[in-house]
């Protein structure tokens, strides 16, 4: 499924108008990305969000704040394919790399990281 520029730039004047809404801002990034605007929807998510990927070392490339290349969406290490993935919750941004064997599976994927993102952000925040 590709995305026309016309339909990534409705989302982004519509993101314009509403800033906070993490669901526009996670629908507009997937747009961008599907029409291969990498770097821009990295920015689209670290520029309003907080990255909470840790730095780590290799064999897969670091997705932390200072070390993402908004160009690699895909690597390969101990054998296999992954992909860049990332999941948003409560203002928070996670970046991960998922293997493409489960790409079938990657919304589910997905929605698990963010359910537990969410669920531990918010314990965080009842802990205060």
């Amino acid at each position: 499924m590709t995305t026309t520029a016309s339909e990534c730039d409705r989302l982004l004047e519509e993101l314009g108008r509403k800033p906070d809404d993490l669901a526009l801002r996670e629908q507009a990034t997937r747009a961008l990305q599907r029409a291969g605007r990498e770097a821009e929807a990295i920015s689209l998510l670290t520029g309003h969000l907080r990255n909470l990927t840790g730095h780590e070392p290799p064999p897969l490339p670091c997705l932390c704040r200072k070390c993402i290349d908004p160009e690699r969406t895909t690597t390969e290490a101990l054998g296999f394919t992954f992909d860049r993935e990332f999941s948003v919750a409560e203002g928070r941004v996670l970046f991960y790399w998922v293997p493409r064997e489960v790409r079938g599976r990657r919304a589910a994927v997905r929605r698990s990281v963010e359910s537990a993102l969410a669920d531990k952000l918010r314990a965080k925040k009842k802990r205060r």
